[in-house]
């Protein structure tokens, strides 16, 4: 979505997320908790729990570029942002929470959450 909350590209589903053991604990997590979760599982690089809230495609891309950093000898745990999650609100017309981030307090953006798929679990769908 672009910063007037339009949709840029539209991603299609190429599986629905699997149902997690405990599935009604990551169900019933708010859109703030979600994104939460999302970034501090990206900050300590654990894809395993990255993958509960995101893409496959979203962690391997993530994974490369941290393989890529630490390929060109960066220190990644020091550079990794501070991440703020804000304000939730619900975008019917997106049918998507947009949910205000900041990052070290240098970039603001909006990151779209949905559960709208069979396991009623909450997915990362993009950034503004």
């Amino acid at each position: 979505y672009d910063s007037k909350l339009q949709l840029q590209e539209d991603l299609k589903w190429s599986s629905a997320p699997e149902v997690l053991s405990n599935n009604e604990a990551y169900a019933s997590l708010s859109p703030k908790a979600v994104v939460q979760a999302y970034f501090d599982a990206q900050s300590k690089f654990d894809w395993t729990e990255m993958r509960k809230f995101t893409s496959e495609f979203d962690v391997e891309h993530t994974k490369r570029q941290a393989a890529e950093a630490e390929k060109a000898g960066l220190d990644l745990h020091k550079m990794m942002p501070v991440f703020e999650v804000g304000e939730a609100t619900w975008v019917p017309e997106q049918s998507a929470w947009f949910v205000k981030c900041h990052a070290s307090q240098t970039k603001k953006w909006q990151l779209a959450v949905r559960k709208d798929n069979p396991a009623g679990r909450w997915q990362v769908d993009g950034g503004i």
